[in-house]
């Protein structure tokens, strides 16, 4: 509820943006990364008064607060999210209302898919934060992989669904069939590099890499889309996409790789 109250919000916020003729690249940006988020958690706070009250009450525990790593988290999350939303951004830029149609439910389809791996991972993480072994690693990453598998299925599913299916369900944008099909096949990648960014965050307990890895995706994405789509038009950030998504999911596999077989 309060997640969907924060969307009315943010929607509110660019209707009323919109309506003033302010609508930026940086007032999008601002709505999406801070508005929202702050909402959300001011509609907690107000939900759980009682909860918040015996926070405040508790006893502080010092050992226990790790600023450093949520913190570092929160900012590659951060760099995540803007970096999967750039692509829409130039495109609403440089090309015309239609494309920009087109791609947001493209987009929308393949987000909705991606939801599917963030209740996977909340699942995992705690198998993953348990390991200790060499042989416990072994465990978790073919059993997160079974798990993980079924993404990356759908993902292919979405790229191989016939047309007559998105005649069915979507018979007024047939133009974004070919894209969705193509914007699913980069975010196969992307689903089984959620096993070396669990083992990364909750194992090894280092979202520094995580940072450097969301920074590289979030500059090629924005550079590469940027220098693209004039170009090559709205299918070029699929491939910018696919490269950005390529070179950060295998520097954290390589990172993780060095981990578990050099020490």
């Amino acid at each position: 509820i309060y997640l969907n109250i924060s969307y009315a919000i943010k929607l509110c916020a660019l209707i009323a943006l919109w309506y003033l003729n302010l609508i930026t690249v940086t007032s999008v940006i601002f709505v999406f990364c801070f508005v929202g988020p702050i909402m959300f958690i001011l509609l907690c706070c107000i939900g759980y008064i009682p909860l918040i009250r015996s926070f405040f009450k508790a006893r502080l525990q010092t050992k226990y607060i790790r600023f450093k790593y949520t913190s570092t988290y929160f900012l590659a999350s951060q760099f995540f999210q803007l970096a999967s939303r750039m692509d829409l951004f130039i495109i609403s830029y440089y090309l015309t209302r239609v494309e920009v149609g087109y791609y947001t439910l493209a987009q929308k389809i393949i987000l909705t898919v991606v939801s599917t791996i963030i209740s996977v991972t909340q699942v995992l993480s705690p198998s993953f934060a348990k390991i200790k072994t060499k042989l416990d690693t072994i465990k978790e990453f073919r059993h997160g992989f079974i798990y993980l598998l079924l993404p990356a299925l759908l993902f292919l599913a979405v790229s191989f669904t016939p047309d007559f299916v998105f005649k069915i369900l979507f018979p007024q944008f047939l133009p974004a069939t070919q894209l969705t099909r193509m914007m699913a096949l980069p975010f196969i990648i992307y689903s089984l590099g959620n096993l070396p960014l669990l083992y990364i965050l909750y194992t090894m307990q280092k979202p520094s890499y995580l940072l450097i890895s969301n920074i590289c995706y979030f500059l090629i994405m924005t550079i590469g889309c940027y220098v693209a789509v004039p170009l090559y038009g709205i299918y070029a950030p699929i491939y910018v996409n696919g490269i950005g998504l390529l070179i950060s999911v295998s520097y954290l596999s390589f990172v993780t790789y060095k981990k578990i077989y050099t020490n």
